[in-house]
């Protein structure tokens, strides 16, 4: 099982993936541009054929080759057969992860099926999430999130911060509901991240703040726009403030503010090219709720928790390994833009303008491709 995708090299199988989903973002684009009205968004899908893309995708990542190229997993396999079997319940750690490790271990599974299990909680609590929020249409959901500049790269590279960044998008997903019963089990899930990685905290943090405190997305704006201020002004102070933080939190996320080695991150300095690329759900969210007024519930709450933890990287943002910081924000990125593109009545020709938004973002991921991002 784990030889299926052998036949490909290694050398285009990323690429092969990305191009794959841009050719079909592009056609399934293509089919909503002659499209005169914005109901076939909220017309009612046969989940069976996104059911079927989650389990393809979910059998390429997850059985993926044995390769460096896939950053942080092949630094996870060699962990996996050297970590001493442990069952010893320990919350200094994050315990669930080593939990999931031991217990694979424990019934003496290779690494390709302990990845294969973690790329299905990766996938499936992704379409969990997108099947509660936009049940409808969640194929077009689904799109708009394996499309996205960071998808692969947190499925096959930083697994770990991935798997607990789409089981607190599952979380969110329900805490949406605004239902109280609802919230000890987002209590639950939230705890599990913190196991899987425990910087899971900004997130949930950032859900708390979105839930509780700042009802209208416009003071979440404000703060954005604060946050990159003060990082023009003061980016020292809140580069040593967050190093200590992830000290505590995570001793290897730690020492990505100590590297000076960038080679796995483009470059140091101030990120305007990744400020401008977070924006873009900001910018969407601005012209929502401010300037066509729609106010829901939902959408508040999942553009809010995505504007507040993005404002921590913005503080950060010329650190070396930012993007491990960013994706705390970023996984929340396409969620936030497929409900707005498909719940929110924003436009009359909405089914165009949508299906432009897809492809657009689909082939922002294939420039960042080709510039070897």
């Amino acid at each position: 099982m784990e030889q299926l995708f052998s036949f490909i090299p290694i050398a285009i199988y990323t690429k092969l993936f990305m191009w794959l989903v841009f050719v079909f973002c592009m056609i399934i684009g293509g089919s909503y541009l002659s499209s005169n009205n914005n109901q076939n968004l909220l017309t009612v899908h046969n989940p069976l054929p996104t059911l079927i893309l989650a389990i393809v995708v979910t059998l390429y990542m997850g059985l993926r080759p044995d390769h460096y190229q896939f950053g942080d997993s092949y630094f996870y396999r060699h962990t996996y057969y050297n970590i001493a079997v442990d069952s010893t319940f320990s919350t200094d750690t994050e315990w669930l992860f080593a939990l999931i490790q031991n217990t694979c271990r424990g019934f003496r599974l290779n690494h390709h099926i302990f990845f294969f299990i973690i790329e299905i909680g990766y996938i499936g609590f992704l379409y969990a999430a997108c099947r509660k929020l936009l049940w409808e249409n969640t194929w077009m959901a689904m799109l708009f999130c394996i499309s996205s500049f960071s998808f692969f790269t947190y499925g096959v590279n930083g697994i770990r911060n991935g798997l607990a960044m789409h089981l607190l998008l599952f979380a969110f997903a329900l805490l949406a509901d605004c239902k109280k019963w609802i919230v000890p089990v987002v209590v639950v899930l939230c705890f599990a991240a913190f196991g899987i990685h425990r910087t899971s905290i900004v997130p949930v943090s950032a859900a708390l703040i979105a839930y509780f405190v700042i009802k209208d997305p416009k003071w979440a704006i404000y703060i954005w726009i604060s946050c990159i201020l003060l990082s023009l002004v003061a980016g020292g102070f809140f580069q040593n403030l967050l190093g200590t933080y992830l000290g505590a939190a995570d001793a290897r996320a730690a020492s990505y503010t100590a590297q000076t080695d960038m080679s796995q991150f483009s470059r140091s300095g101030f990120r305007w090219d990744f400020i401008l690329y977070s924006s873009v759900p900001v910018i969407l969210t601005y012209y929502v709720t401010v300037k066509k007024h729609i106010q829901n519930r939902t959408f508040n709450i999942l553009a809010t928790t995505y504007i507040m933890a993005n404002s921590v990287w913005v503080l950060v943002n010329s650190m070396a390994f930012s993007n491990r910081v960013a994706y705390l924000s970023w996984f929340l990125y396409p969620i936030v833009i497929a409900y707005a593109l498909i719940r929110l009545h924003i436009w009359d020709d909405q089914d165009k303008k949508s299906a432009m938004w897809l492809m657009g973002l689909s082939a922002f991921t294939i420039f960042m491709m080709l510039l070897g991002k």
